[in-house]
């Protein structure tokens, strides 16, 4: 019994780390495409981040001078 207990936890952990494994892949993936399309067009990323972050520091700094 003790055997077979042991023997399905394995079985589970295997499986459980599989999907852990697809998971992982498909996010490399994901990174990898991103990267190539960044490579591709850095301004267009550069907008994003302008975008994303809102005002940059330089921005704020020149708000409080005034």
């Amino acid at each position: 019994m003790a055997n077979q207990n042991i023997s399905k936890l394995l079985q589970n952990k295997i499986e459980l780390l599989k999907i852990e494994v697809e998971n992982a892949q498909l996010e490399l993936k994901k990174w990898e495409i991103m990267a190539n399309e960044y490579n591709e067009q850095p301004d267009k990323f550069e907008l994003i981040a302008t975008l994303l972050m809102g005002e940059t520091a330089e921005n704020k700094k020149a708000r409080k001078k005034v």
